[in-house]
């Protein structure tokens, strides 16, 4: 993969493997989303180290979103905004893979994991 200066937000990279096995936590908190020079309101409906399932409020910039696109998340319940590919997309539902483990210790508002 290339390096991190090389890559430009909204750009396409290759998605490896799933996140199965990580615990992942219900959230329920509203961010927003670069992809390229668009920036997407959305809600944050679960979170794991690996990444994270959003919901895409604005239902017509869907055509934005395609898998293997570089984005940044950006919520208040997050110490800093987080790198990530959209590892998948169901409808108005994203899946995003972080480029690095989220240290689960910095997040507010985590409850018990799902499942």
């Amino acid at each position: 993969m290339a390096s991190l200066s090389q890559i430009r937000i909204g750009e396409t990279l290759p998605v490896f493997g799933g996140d199965s096995g990580t615990r992942r936590y219900p959230m329920d908190a509203k961010g927003r989303l670069r992809i390229g020079a668009h920036l997407l309101k959305v809600r944050l409906l679960d979170l794991s180290a690996q990444g994270a399932k959003l919901q895409v409020e604005d239902g017509s910039v869907l055509d934005l979103i395609a898998t293997g696109a570089l984005v940044l998340l950006n919520m208040v319940c997050l110490p800093m905004p987080k790198l990530a590919v959209v590892a998948r997309q169901d409808g108005d539902k994203i899946g995003l893979r972080f480029s690095e483990p989220l240290d689960l210790a910095q997040v507010q508002g985590l409850d018990r994991p799902i499942g």
